[in-house]
């Protein structure tokens, strides 16, 4: 199994997100057996913006799932400077700029109706995620917010297609929150991990960037100057994601609001079987004119 690396995130006073709404999210699957599966939508809010009092998301799909929320938590950034800034877990009013919540929302369903995937698979997506995803400066999304999952078939050694029930498969799983704000400075060089794990032994996990989707279920292109290899300023090496870790490394050259999408491929003997997306916004920040930035790794909240 491999390690969980640690991520660090950077924090300043003058933190910022850029007024709206969402800033992003992901969709996972569990099998339970027996045909049940239940799934999992994580989203994360700008808290700056709009309330936000879903209790309950819809996936459309072969088979539609009803997810109920069932937690929430404040994950604002912390540092020295920072301790003010907080989201009230309920999501009833906004808070000050800079804060950040986690909603999680889980539904089982049975889906031992289902056949054999087709090709392209069988694919989950929100139906009814309540306007709007933030506006950035390196996609065209605007809009509502999409996030989505895939089950692909298997063809076990003998050469029989199993179907979801049969094959009763679990797709990876992010373990670590994204990072959401980073500082426009020459100094440090800024991490973010996107580690995902599977809990198939068997199964192998690569990470991909792909493209955000917005309504009505589409992905968005990047804007001119970022492509879905280079959606970031300031990317190391020229790689967007390292491929087994899921490890984006960065020394921001921009400041600004900019959306990712990071593709979570699982397979098995050779075969992909599931894949996730992380879909979410990092916003640039600029430091504080002639001083280094505040760098407080794994903070206390």
């Amino acid at each position: 199994m491999r390690k969980c690396l640690l991520f660090f995130v950077l924090f300043s006073s003058t933190l910022s997100v850029n007024a709206s709404h969402l800033l992003g999210g992901e969709i996972s699957y569990r099998c339970l057996g027996n045909g049940n599966f239940r799934f999992r939508v994580v989203v994360f809010r700008d808290c700056s913006g709009i309330p936000f009092n879903q209790t309950n998301l819809n996936l459309s799909g072969p088979v539609g799932v009803n997810c109920a929320l069932i937690a929430a938590y404040d994950v604002t950034p912390r540092g020295p400077t920072s301790t003010q800034i907080s989201c009230t877990p309920a999501a009833t009013f906004p808070s000050a700029k800079g804060g950040i919540g986690k909603f999680v929302f889980e539904g089982t369903v049975d889906l031992s109706s289902l056949g054999v995937a087709p090709v392209g698979g069988y694919t989950w997506a929100t139906a009814n995620i309540p306007c709007c995803r933030n506006s950035s400066n390196n996609s065209q999304c605007s809009g509502d917010m999409v996030l989505r999952v895939t089950m692909y078939r298997f063809v076990d050694p003998t050469g029989t297609a199993l179907t979801p029930a049969e094959m009763c498969d679990n797709s990876p799983l992010f373990l670590e929150d994204p990072t959401a704000v980073t500082i426009l400075n020459p100094f440090d060089t800024a991490v973010s991990n996107n580690f995902a794990q599977d809990l198939d032994p068997s199964d192998d996990v690569r990470f991909y960037i792909d493209f955000p989707w917005s309504g009505p279920g589409s992905p968005c292109n990047y804007n001119q100057g970022y492509t879905v290899t280079n959606p970031l300023p300031g990317l190391f090496g020229g790689q967007a994601v390292d491929s087994i870790t899921g490890l984006i490394r960065y020394r921001p050259n921009l400041g600004g609001s900019f959306q990712t999408a990071i593709r979570a491929e699982s397979r098995r003997c050779g075969q992909k079987i599931s894949e996730i997306f992380r879909d979410f916004q990092l916003t640039v920040i600029a430091n504080p004119a002639g001083s280094r930035p505040v760098f407080n790794p794994n903070a206390a909240v």
